[in-house]
């Protein structure tokens, strides 16, 4: 369908048009170059007088017989008609795959975007955005797509945002969008191990963590008189597999002074600023978070 014609002044990397029919910020665009080639390009900025509509578009470019991803050589030319995109043509443009992570639709289109897992796990990765914006459920995607998919991973939790994912989202609100996206609600229980110091498993430390080991997770630094004190505690349980708590709990029998600071920088391993410290493993996947 054709949307409208070049107008003004282009570029290879921008040009504008005045719309002949409905656009939106963000549409996708074809246009063809005066070397013949077709690209695709996406609607920046949309402006009125009330008569007439102008879009400011930037160009995305086209794949070349290698597969990069080109920008033209040649400017647009104006007068060039500008065509609404075809799904398949932005696809293969932007290289959406068949395969990978699935983490929701293109906007304003029934296009799903998977992200290649591959590169998810041998590169690295931020979800970055302003508050408010959906980092955490897109990463508590990620999280059910890599479970999915049997890969192993571990998360660290402090504020207890991911361990809803051992149960099924029964939120009507949120249910009913579920069909436009292609999903049902899921619990990933049967393949979620919970661990912590409020709820879930109680941790347990691997019995030959060392006293120096073991201070350097403290918070604050501690002195000789206390490390040797948590090195006689840990002495008396290396002969079995114990807890923060176990451990606590043998400096307290202890009738030394230096028992009272000790106390005081274990136990602040135990509470975190909001009172609470989530952890998960997902076993069968397997995938860790914590």
């Amino acid at each position: 369908m054709q949307l409208g014609t070049i107008s003004g002044k282009t570029s290879t990397r921008t040009f504008s048009f005045e719309a002949e029919s409905r656009i939106r910020k963000t549409d996708y665009l074809t246009v063809k170059d005066p070397e013949g080639i077709w690209s695709l390009a996406s609607i920046e900025k949309i402006t009125t007088d009330g008569t007439k509509t102008k879009a400011d578009v930037n160009v995305i470019g086209f794949r070349d017989n290698r597969g990069f991803l080109k920008t033209p050589k040649v400017p647009f030319a104006p007068g060039s008609p500008v065509f609404a995109a075809e799904n398949q043509f932005i696809k293969s443009t932007i290289g959406i795959k068949d395969s990978g992570a699935y983490i929701g639709l293109l906007d304003g289109y029934d296009l799903k975007v998977r992200l290649p897992i591959e590169n998810l796990i041998k590169k690295h990765v931020s979800v970055l955005a302003k508050t408010g914006t959906g980092k955490s459920y897109l990463t508590g995607v990620i999280m059910e797509e890599l479970a999915e998919n049997r890969i192993p991973v571990v998360i660290i939790d402090p504020h207890g945002e991911y361990y809803t994912l051992q149960s099924q989202n029964s939120k009507p609100s949120e249910m009913k969008f579920m069909p436009r996206f292609g999903i049902e609600p899921k619990s990933y229980k049967s393949v979620i191990q919970l661990f912590g110091f409020r709820m879930g498993k109680e941790i347990k430390l691997n019995s030959r963590l060392s006293a120096e080991e073991m201070a350097h997770m403290i918070p604050v630094k501690i002195p000789a008189s206390q490390k040797a004190l948590l090195y006689s505690a840990i002495k008396n349980l290396e002969d079995r597999e114990y807890t923060l708590s176990d451990v606590i709990d043998e400096v307290t029998k202890s009738k030394s002074q230096a028992r009272w600071g000790l106390l005081s920088s274990l136990e602040s391993l135990l509470v975190k600023s909001n009172g609470v410290n989530y952890g998960a493993s997902l076993t069968q996947a397997p995938t860790w978070l914590l």
